[in-house]
């Protein structure tokens, strides 16, 4: 095998992505102050070994080992692009760091699904996922990035977050107590001198004409 796909190439692309997150984590924690944070983030990608990713947050609170990944596709309005899952020790995720991902169509969302981004941008499109009855949770972590979460009407959602230098709009439509019982989407996390916004938006309608929050506005013909 050669190229990108040789597994040499791909356990470093592994391990950066997981030294990545380490690093925004760290400096949502205040452990890493703005400029130390990008200097890092510029040595993960000239690191060209794992050994050399790792002495970037072998200092830190929140290094930890490693769990397995295998990389997954978020299909985009141009093909698809490449994403990080990560299996074993966590849940399956999402990671952005200095571009842009979008995922959109039937895809699984496990409870536990992670979303990051890092100097990047998400756009996660939720109107065809298939959700099981009960509470499935999203991680959201936005550091110096945006991540935008689009739900369709009918999908039951809450939320709880916290912006620190930043905005994280918050949508709560949840069913009365004691009401009809299926499927409820929470999403929690953090947004760190970035941007989290969650829109409601019908099948069908092109994400122009999504509303932050709540409902889309009544056509003219409509009652």
């Amino acid at each position: 095998m050669e190229g990108d796909r040789h597994p040499a190439r791909l356990a470093v692309t592994g391990a950066r992505e997981q030294v990545l997150e380490q690093l925004s984590d760290a400096f949502a924690n205040d452990e890493l102050g703005l400029d130390e944070f990008e200097a890092r983030v510029d040595g993960a990608y000239q690191a060209t070994t794992e050994l050399g990713l790792r002495a970037l947050v072998k200092d830190l609170s929140t290094s930890q080992g490693a769990p397995s990944t295998e990389l997954a596709r978020a299909t985009t309005g141009q093909g698809s692009q490449t994403a990080l899952a990560v299996t074993g020790a966590r849940a399956p995720r999402v990671l952005a760091v200095l571009g842009n991902v979008e995922r959109r169509g039937r895809f699984q969302v496990p409870n536990g699904y992670r979303v990051t981004s890092v100097l990047g941008n998400i756009e996660l499109d939720l109107r065809d996922v298939a959700f099981p009855d009960g509470v499935t949770q999203i991680h959201v972590r936005a550091v110096l990035g945006n991540i935008e979460i689009i739900v369709p009407p009918q999908l039951p959602v809450e939320c709880e977050g916290s912006g620190i230098l930043a905005s994280f709009a918050e949508l709560n439509r949840v069913p009365a107590e004691g009401g009809a019982t299926g499927p409820l989407l929470r999403i929690v996390g953090l947004a760190v001198l970035g941007n989290v916004e969650i829109h409601t938006l019908p099948r069908g309608d092109s994400a122009g004409h999504a509303q932050l929050g709540g409902l889309p506005p009544k056509r003219a013909n409509e009652p």
